[in-house]
């Protein structure tokens, strides 16, 4: 069931899932809930991106007709970045792309979907593969690069170095070893590559479950992120802490700043990424218990936006995002989701007497201003709750 504005009418008919109710393949629609049911609860504890390659591939390489297979990346990487845990850092760095089929055993064209959780030490990855991962053709080109293997559980297991073991001689090798040479196991599980850099959590790769979709509000938070925004959603960051209203950076250096009125308290919340062609879309999405809380926040935001200033750029927040918001709560799972969103023609951005935009110039779009404003701190004055 959809609001479209704060108080509007009901645009569809509810989802008939009862509050609490799961069920495996519950999610049908979205390439990114189908990979949610393949990444065990735990990752929740922490942060957690999904991203769709597929989806950004599809949306952003016929932009490009005349590009080769570099620019064409490129372009694939300004929408859908992939998480932090497979080296984004390496993505543009030779032998990369075209290398990726002889360091890992897939070609980065046939990536469909990753999700990535898991902070230094650790780092896990669920990578679908289009087509499904070959397992042959995985073993032959990590055991070429000196991968020792073993049986877990009846599944072959890739790896190197003990658990969160380093080896600075190994780094830069690849996406997954990252660029400090850290411990690896990778295996194939239903086709999807999985990762991890120690053997428990592997364990949790290739186990049963849970898996993160036993979570209510993270299922409500997917649900609703593939009702909104223009064309596909390419991508979901869950951050694993409350947004600050004051950035404990200034408190540090005894500095007060006053802060603002602030949001009813809400649950998980997430930053969604859409794309449909030239226009890019960028949301956060809040879960509620009740449609009036979900209302009353998204009011109190839009009221802000004009009122309350990013502490990063020191400018009104409608200055930054430079087009007007659009607000909607999603019905979904029992729970009620406030979306803000905004829609970014990136045609836009190119300047007068120019001669296009190329791929590396929409690596610096608006499509991550919310993600860019989270990590800077920036977007708690706005969305932070009581």
């Amino acid at each position: 069931m959809r609001f479209q504005g704060i108080g509007a009418a009901v645009l569809a008919v509810a989802i008939a899932v009862a509050p609490g109710a799961r069920a495996e393949g519950f999610f049908g629609g979205g390439p990114l809930e189908r990979l949610a049911e393949r990444v065990p609860l735990t990752a929740l504890q922490g942060e957690l991106m999904l991203v769709d390659m597929a989806a950004a591939r599809a949306e952003v390489v016929p932009l490009f007709p005349g590009a080769d297979a570099a620019d064409r990346w490129l372009a694939v990487l300004s929408a859908a970045p992939p998480p932090p845990q497979f080296a984004p850092e390496m993505l543009t760095l030779p032998p990369l792309p075209e290398g990726m089929g002889d360091l890992l055993g897939f070609d980065t064209d046939a990536i469909g979907q990753i999700a990535g959780w898991g902070w230094p030490p650790e780092s896990n990855l669920v990578i679908r593969v289009e087509g499904g991962a070959d397992p042959a053709r995985i073993g032959a080109a990590l055991e070429g690069r000196g991968f020792d293997v073993q049986d877990l559980g009846g599944t072959p297991v890739w790896h190197r170095l003990r658990d969160f073991e380093l080896d600075l001689v190994l780094r830069a090798e690849d996406p997954i070893t990252g660029m400090i040479g850290q411990s690896t196991r990778i295996a194939v599980r239903d086709g999807d590559v999985v990762s991890s850099r120690d053997w428990m959590s592997m364990k949790f790769h290739l186990g049963g479950g849970p898996w993160a979709t036993a979570d209510r509000e993270f299922s409500a938070l997917m649900e609703a992120a593939r009702a909104g925004g223009p064309g596909r959603l390419v991508w979901v960051y869950l951050p694993s802490e409350p947004m600050m209203a004051v950035d404990p950076g200034e408190l540090l250096e005894g500095r007060v700043p006053e802060a603002p009125e602030l949001l009813p308290r809400y649950g998980r919340y997430a930053i969604l990424s859409y794309r449909d062609g030239w226009v890019a879309g960028g949301a956060v999405a809040m879960v509620y218990r009740d449609v009036a809380s979900a209302e009353a926040a998204l009011a109190l935001a839009v009221e802000k936006l004009g009122t309350v200033h990013d502490p990063y750029v020191q400018k009104p927040y409608a200055e930054v995002f430079r087009t007007a918001p659009r607000t909607e709560v999603v019905a979904a799972g029992g729970w009620h989701v406030a979306m803000l969103s905004f829609e970014w023609d990136l045609r836009e951005m190119e300047q007068p007497g120019g001669t296009g935009l190329g791929p590396i110039a929409l690596m610096n779009g608006p499509q991550r201003r919310f993600l860019d404003m989270y990590m800077n701190r920036a977007l708690g004055p706005l969305l932070a709750w009581q």
